[in-house]
């Protein structure tokens, strides 16, 4: 039957996912991107810098968290969302936290916490819990103790697995971890690659095709960049840059991955682009460029729904209101990004460092659904699917029929449902997939379509006999197999067994009807047992013989000569001759048929004494087959040598080659039949050795000659075959041997074998011992001894002292009084003493901590426990007021021991000052700085406008109108730094200057007023310039064209101007001024 397609109750559902559309981070700061364009919004949130939120398939905020708390979409705190352990140490952890959704899951969520103080933890959320408002319902799952603060996330190659990964600090390894349906892989991914991070403070993002990942480390001033295998989850081809860009904190890619930005808020810092290539160390190294100008961000980075990436950072100083950067367009190069330092207004409410750390949004969408149906009839099972699968949790199905009982429902994607009744039903499906709750319904038609009951029946052979049932209209009808019926297509045939052979018949009727319903029944025909008239008989001329039949015969008429009785069932016969009678018999189920029974009359016995044979000396041998009637007497000659001499079958056990003679004797006649008996003698099978001692576990070969082939026995038990057999002895035992020679006759040998026991000795357990350690080597039950490998060989003390330096392995033979011996041995591990990575000698700024770092062990002691604020841990802090040194004993996890030592020194900080001298010019302000600090060795001055000068005294010109704020750096020995922070507010020419210029001129050449004459502040002569105008406007002078002053000439055509009023435009820098002088001419 064709498939059957119909669509009912459609739900309705978004086809673009927004599970990232809402943020949520910073000081109560948010943004809801479901409109397209981000609109402003308050959440409960006050994190400095870790950030996490997730949506549901349509963008409705279903929770976030700071890496500590968790909020509900109400803005309350999730029930159990509190003490996660997203924290951080010497800073607020960066990415703190990352939202992972369980894949093909509609509840579960994961949050990934990063920390340096409690190292990598997952908690999970059930989000069908409290009617939609989720619970944390495990909570500090540890994944790795390792210290980070970075995660960042991407999807499988499969599209449907989730990879999550981190960076740890002090080492250069990427781990990554696998989500699955199932949930986080016990097996994660690591990766040694690349520079190694020192600190884990900055961003780690993946781009949008999964096959690169960048990260910033801020206090490294490290940018990196790697290629990531999304198969594998390994990561290759790690590449960074060290201090270019220094204090880089956030890093993500644009949406084609073709460009990779990273922030920066130190040297040379700002918003930087890079143009991405196959090859990392290009990447980073060429054709990078600040697209903020001398904007420096100290936040993030993140990718928005909107295509967009926005930019964290710290408020305007007297800021009333927070801002978010914004990159416009990000797929552009250099200043066509469209970068805008305030491109969302956030209110009140503040930016932080971290934006909400990237959510992926769902892969699996969701599609509009149908229910697909085949097979309505009786009695068959209804087949149903769904028309696509995408997305899709899990299924209840409803088919409408109760009395089915728990058949009616059932969770198959694909189910098949044999309907009770026919009828109408209401099919429902509910469906749960990655997004949301949906139900299918359809209404079907059940058609009870044909029947029949056949069922086992029994039946005279050759005879026949109707079948099957009266027929029902519109319905066809097909018997299988169609041998012995009179029609295999009609519903009620006749059977007859004429032309089959057998016993038992099986014919499948299919009943078809019109709707193309069908319907299969088994019809099984036996037929009743076959009766007989008897067995062929055999006599001597001029005797008789009852025939007996069958005891399932009821009556019977024979034919023949010579029968006592025709109807008798046991008649009595006595041909003359060989006869055949012939018998028509009925039987107990009314079966007839016809049988005969030959007599056969002949004066010889039937006697069979059997066939030659040959045998092995001591066995035993059937003879004789009795083929003659029961009447048959025989006799055996040579009786001593059969079991029973009146037999017709016996057994014979000659002694040697031999003819024995059956006779057989029924009434008057009598016959002879003979068979000859070879006798084989057995062979003489030896085995060597012969009966021994031997040690326990020695071995031993054996040797067997005599026969053709071999079996051999441990006692009693079969063990090997062969002419020899090799003995490990375990215990004492019979060793037998049987020998089978051509004739296959078999003989035996046996060798008995005593075990001594050997020495059972004590000697030390494999132990472990570290570099320079000694160890007494001890050996005590055997009755002398011998060391037989490394630097003790040939030494036959029981107690013997060792100073390894490699792993070895020492063996000693003791030797029993009984001459046994057993070898011993053992395994001494030698440990290397600890490899000790240590910080190196430093050098920090008078009143600063200094942060003791040690590897390669599991506990670490550290002396003096001056200045320190603990001695005991792999990471410590001191705060030295002189120069000192450390040492740290570490113990590893073979408990060796070792040691290290560090130095701090001490140096002097110093202080910024400086003064300034300032004058205007048509340049600008021209200011003169002078440094007045002390102690300092290096210097940065940062003007505020985007120039930078390393000059202890540097001379720098501001424009004119501007603010600023020019910070002075001082340095000692590039360790320790003062600044100070001077504003200054430039002011325009305009506010400051005074310009003269006449009102009229007369060009009579009396030396007063013949021309216009401009008068600014001598330092602004250079830059002042003007033009003419005449009432139609046309310019009849211009300062930048022609040298001198406006007397009343036309300088384009050096013609006198007529008297009037003229326009002129005076320009002192980028002041300007308007105004009109009158000419006139006496």
């Amino acid at each position: 039957m064709g498939k059957l397609l119909l669509l009912l109750f459609l739900p309705f559902f978004l086809l673009g996912q927004g599970e990232y559309n809402q943020w949520r981070f910073g000081y109560g700061s948010g943004l809801d991107f479901n409109s397209g364009t981000p609109i402003v919004v308050e959440s409960s949130i006050q994190s400095s810098e870790s950030a996490a939120s997730v949506s549901n398939c349509s963008g409705q905020l279903l929770f976030y968290t700071d890496g500590e708390t968790v909020w509900a979409s109400n803005n309350s705190i999730m029930d159990g969302g509190f003490d996660l352990r997203g924290v951080g140490g010497a800073y607020p952890s960066s990415q703190g936290a990352i939202i992972v959704k369980r894949p093909n899951s509609s509840s579960i969520y994961y949050i990934f916490t990063a920390s340096d103080i409690y190292g990598l933890n997952y908690s999970v959320v059930n989000m069908a819990a409290n009617g939609g408002l989720g619970k944390v319902i495990q909570k500090n799952i540890k994944l790795s103790g390792s210290l980070t603060q970075k995660l960042g996330v991407t999807y499988h190659q499969n599209q449907e697995d989730i990879w999550v990964i981190t960076h740890y600090e002090n080492s250069n390894v990427y781990e990554s971890f696998l989500v699955t349906q199932t949930g986080i892989s016990p097996t994660s991914v690591k990766s040694a690659v690349g520079p190694t991070f020192t600190s884990s403070h900055g961003d780690i993002k993946f781009n949008q095709q999964g096959t690169k990942v960048g990260a910033v480390v801020q206090d490294q001033n490290l940018i990196s960049l790697a290629d990531f295998n999304n198969v594998t989850g390994q990561v290759s081809n790690s590449f960074g840059i060290i201090g270019q860009y220094n204090s880089p904190h956030g890093c993500d890619f644009s949406p084609s991955g073709n460009k990779f930005y990273v922030s920066a808020w130190g040297t040379n810092g700002g918003v930087i682009q890079f143009q991405v290539s196959s090859n990392n160390s290009s990447t980073l190294s060429l054709n990078a460029e600040n697209i903020s100008g001398s904007f420096k961000p100290n936040g993030s980075l993140q990718l928005a729904p909107d295509g967009k990436i926005y930019v964290a950072h710290d408020p305007d100083f007297l800021s009333f209101g927070s801002y978010l950067g914004v990159i416009n367009f990000p797929e552009n190069t250099g200043s066509s990004t469209g970068f805008n330092k305030n491109g969302i207004y956030l209110g009140s409410s503040g930016s932080s460092w971290e934006l909400p750390n990237v959510t992926l949004t769902n892969k699996n969408i969701p599609q509009a659904k149908e229910i697909e149906a085949e097979q309505f009839c009786f009695n068959s099972e209804t087949e149903f699917n769904l028309s696509n699968t995408t997305g899709v949790v899990d299924v209840l199905w409803d088919f409408d029929d109760v009395n089915s009982g728990v058949l009616n429902f059932s969770s198959d994607t694909s189910p098949s449902h044999l309907f009770s009744t026919p009828g109408t039903y209401t099919v429902r499906v509910t469906v749960t997939n990655v997004c949301d709750i949906e139900e299918y319904t359809r209404i079907i038609v059940i058609d009870e379509g044909p029947a029949s009951n056949l069922d086992s029946i029994k039946v005279c052979s050759s005879t026949e006999f109707n079948i099957g049932f009266s027929p029902e209209v519109d319905v066809n009808y097909n018997w299988n197999p169609s041998e012995g019926l009179s029609s295999n297509t009609i519903s009620n045939p006749s059977f007859n067994s004429s032309s089959l052979s057998g016993d038992v018949f099986t014919y499948t009727l299919t009943s078809t009807s019109s709707t193309g319903c069908s319907f299969e029944d088994t019809l099984k025909i036996e037929l009743y047992e076959k009766e007989n008239a008897g067995d062929d008989q055999r006599l001597c001329p001029g005797f008789g013989v009852t025939l007996k039949v069958d005891s399932g015969v009821a009556s019977v008429n024979w034919e023949g000569e010579n029968i006592d009785n025709i109807t008798s069932l046991t008649p009595f016969v006595s041909p003359l001759v060989s006869s055949m009678y012939i018998a028509e018999l009925i039987d107990t189920n009314g079966c007839v048929l016809t049988d005969t029974v030959f007599v056969d009359v002949n004066p010889e016995v039937l006697v069979d004494a059997g066939q030659d044979t040959s045998i092995c000396f001591g066995d035993s041998i059937a003879v004789g087959n009795n083929i003659s009637r029961d009447s048959t007497l025989f006799l055996w000659e040579l009786a001593a040598l059969v079991l029973d001499s009146t037999a017709g079958e016996t057994v014979s056990f000659p002694k040697s080659s031999q003819w024995l003679y059956l006779t057989a004797t029924n009434d008057t006649c009598s016959s002879k039949d003979s068979v000859y008996i070879h006798v084989n003698l057995l062979p003489n099978v030896t085995l060597n050795p012969k009966d021994t001692s031997i040690c326990y576990d020695d071995t031993l070969i054996f040797l067997a000659n005599g026969a053709l082939n071999y079996v051999w026995y441990k006692n009693e038990d079969s063990i090997a075959d062969g002419n020899d057999y090799q003995l490990i002895s375990d215990s004492s035992i019979n060793l037998i041997v049987e020998g089978v020679d051509s004739n296959g006759c078999r003989s035996a040998d046996t060798s008995i074998i005593s075990v001594l026991p050997i020495p059972e000795i004590q000697l030390n357990n494999d132990t472990a011992l570290c570099v320079g350690d000694f160890l007494d080597l001890k050996v005590s039950g055997g009755n002398d001894y011998i060391w037989l490998s490394n630097e003790i060989s040939g030494f036959i003390d029981s107690v013997i002292t060792i100073n390894p330096d490699t792993t070895s392995i020492y063996y000693v033979r003791a030797n029993g009084v009984n001459g046994c011996f057993v070898l011993d041995s053992i395994e001494v591990t030698v440990n290397t003493l600890p490899e000790i990575g240590i910080m190196g000698d430093t050098l920090i700024c008078e009143g600063s901590n200094a942060y003791l770092w040690a590897t390669g062990g599991v506990n670490y002691s550290w002396s003096p426990s001056s200045y320190l604020n603990q001695t005991v841990g792999k990471e410590i802090l001191s705060t030295p007021e002189t120069p000192i040194t450390y040492k740290v004993i570490v113990t590893d996890e073979n408990s060796c021991i070792d040691s290290a030592e560090t130095s701090i020194g001490l140096n002097v900080n110093p202080i910024a000052d400086f003064s300034y001298n300032y004058f205007p010019s048509c340049a600008g302000f021209e200011v003169q700085f002078s440094d007045s600090s002390s102690l300092s060795d290096s210097y940065t001055w940062l003007f505020g406008d985007g120039v930078i000068s390393s000059e202890a005294n540097p001379y720098h010109i501001f424009n004119f109108g501007t603010n600023v704020s020019t910070i002075f750096i001082v340095g000692n020995n590039d360790i320790c730094f003062d600044s100070l922070k001077v504003d200054f507010k430039w002011k325009k020419i305009s506010e400051f200057i005074d310009v003269f210029s006449p009102n009229i001129i007369t060009p009579n050449g009396d030396g007063r007023n013949d021309c216009f004459e401009v008068i600014v502040p001598d330092e602004f002569v250079e830059c002042t310039n003007y033009e003419i105008y005449n009432r139609w406007g046309m310019k009849v002078y211009d300062t930048k064209e022609f040298s001198n002053d406006f007397c009343g000439i036309n300088a384009y055509n050096k013609k006198e101007v007529s008297t009037g009023t003229y326009y002129y435009t005076i320009e002192v820098g980028d002041y300007v001024l308007n105004g009109f002088i009158q000419l006139e001419r006496n």
